[in-house]
């Protein structure tokens, strides 16, 4: 037989081909696993946002108030929040009839407040729209909610 007529090798073939591509496909894949396994791909944690803790970012203003009682029942009502010389003023009016006043100052992201049965302390979200306190040493809890800013 002459080399005109050979025939291809098995390799260079349409068969060949795809029996190599595969091949190589589940080498790739086999890899990929066990790098997998190994913990290869697992993604890094996102870095933290950064917080912006000036001061101000608390607004001023009518917040509506929902809190809990150390014994587990519910109140609403009003609360103001006004700047002072040495702080902020919050004034508390609780179902239409208790007022309740009070004086602090923003620490980092909270806002402590100093009131006649001790301190309630608010964490400052929302861009300073939202306040979520805890108080009696996190048995009574609070939401303050923005209602109507001061200009």
């Amino acid at each position: 037989m002459s080399e005109e007529q050979k025939k291809p090798g098995f390799w260079s073939t349409i068969p060949g081909i795809f029996t190599a591509l595969a091949a190589l496909l589940g080498a790739l894949s086999g890899l990929i696993g066990v790098l997998n396994q190994a913990g290869f791909f697992k993604p890094s944690a996102p870095a933290p946002l950064p917080v912006n803790r000036t001061v101000s970012e608390i607004k001023l203003g009518n917040y509506s108030v929902l809190g809990r009682n150390p014994n587990g029942t519910t109140y609403f009502g009003e609360a103001t929040l006004n700047k002072t010389d040495s702080g902020y003023q919050l004034t508390w009016k609780i179902a239409g009839r208790q007022v309740f006043y009070g004086s602090g100052v923003i620490d980092d992201q909270l806002l402590k407040i100093k009131w006649e049965n001790g301190l309630v302390t608010y964490l400052i979200k929302d861009h300073g729209r939202l306040l979520e306190g805890s108080w009696a040493n996190g048995t009574g809890s609070e939401v303050l909610t923005l209602i109507s800013p001061d200009p």
